[in-house]
């Protein structure tokens, strides 16, 4: 007929509480585990469409040394570090911002498929129909 008195609705949210971060680290012993005899990807299974896009998206925006800009800004919206004249950076043909190419790479490889400054889509209306044949091509080669 209830909890008994000195148990609060305070006590029993810790209780629960406790029981998912017992669960939590479980999980993650279970996941360390699985990546330590190299079945990463029975936990983190990766598409290859996913795959396929990244790479496409990788080969369309373009790697410029940042000495060859013209107006170029002060730094790198993602990392905030200053460009130096020896950086490889990567711009974006739709809204032109910059950033640099390893910190614009690792936001490719999560998947995002827009500029991380003000999420308009790297590849430009006019090129889409041959991203998308060529993302087609690459599926269908992979099966």
């Amino acid at each position: 007929m209830g909890f008994p008195v000195c148990y609060s609705d305070f006590m029993f949210s810790k209780l629960i509480f406790h029981i998912l971060s017992v669960f939590s680290i479980i999980r993650k012993l279970i996941s360390t585990f699985f990546r330590f005899i190299g079945l990463q990807d029975f936990i983190e299974p990766h598409t290859s469409g996913s795959h396929n896009s990244t790479q496409i998206i990788h080969e369309i925006l373009p790697v410029v040394s940042y000495k060859e800009l013209v107006d170029p800004p002060d730094n790198c919206a993602v990392c905030l570090n200053e460009f130096e004249e020896v950086d490889e950076i990567r711009r974006l043909a739709n809204c032109t911002h910059v950033f640099h190419r390893g910190c614009l790479d690792r936001w490719i490889e999560y998947d995002q498929k827009t500029c991380p400054l003000c999420r308009t889509p790297f590849i430009p209306h006019d090129m889409q129909g041959a991203f998308d044949e060529r993302l087609w091509a690459t599926s269908a080669a992979a099966l």
